[in-house]
């Protein structure tokens, strides 16, 4: 479902966020950089979009306490 999928985004984001904060080389920070925003911010922007077109406007409202609460 959508739900899960925004979870795993989230999840992800925090993953990829924190291997960006304790990388040691500047070559792994600007690889996790560009993962974060030219892939996930994309996925992230895509998915509300079509939660939006599809279930309406209280979907992306639970999307956005699913991104609030997940870590």
């Amino acid at each position: 479902t959508y739900k899960a999928t925004m979870v795993l985004l989230v999840r992800e984001f925090y993953r990829l966020k924190s291997l960006y904060t304790n990388a040691k080389s500047d070559l792994n920070k600007a690889r996790y950089e560009s993962i974060l925003k030219d892939i996930l911010k994309p996925a992230f922007s895509e998915l509300l979009l079509a939660v939006q077109q599809i279930y309406g406007p209280d979907a992306v409202e639970s999307l956005e306490k699913i991104m609030e609460e997940t870590r």
